[in-house]
């Protein structure tokens, strides 16, 4: 039963994904398999699960571990070494928490205060006529 419902939870993501992609997909014959298999009552699953990874290369996307990589990459000039890999660690606990969506949350906020902090200690360095601090 728990199979079961983990293959419906699948087939319903990667419908959903294929169904959001077909509108960018350039490759005609990759358009039409994956038009062909969404318009199936049940499709296959095996064969939707090849459907998302072939849009996924041809798309050049990446995987949620590898994009959310690159989020925390944005604050590194605003924080020490320290706070990054505190940040970076957190995301990917989140990650596997919550999914991407609550990490990538995560990453941006953690971004968005670090870049105001470092806008704050800059803009205080600069009144009080001192050499601006950079942290790395």
């Amino acid at each position: 039963m728990r199979e079961q419902e983990k293959l419906r939870g699948l087939r319903s993501r990667w419908q959903e994904g294929l169904r959001s992609a077909l509108p960018n997909l350039t490759d005609e014959q990759l358009r039409g398999r994956v038009k062909e298999c969404l318009e199936h009552e049940s499709p296959d699953v095996e064969r939707m699960r090849s459907l998302w990874v072939e849009v996924q290369e041809q798309a050049g996307l990446k995987t949620p571990a590898e994009k959310l990589n690159l989020l925390p990459e944005s604050a590194k000039p605003h924080c020490t070494e320290e706070e990054f890999r505190a940040c970076s660690d957190e995301a990917f606990v989140i990650l596997k928490k919550s999914g991407f969506c609550a990490a990538r949350m995560f990453a941006v906020t953690m971004h968005d205060q670090m870049k105001q902090r470092a806008r704050e200690l800059e803009e205080s360095n600069a009144g009080s006529g001192s050499e601006p601090l950079r942290v790395q």
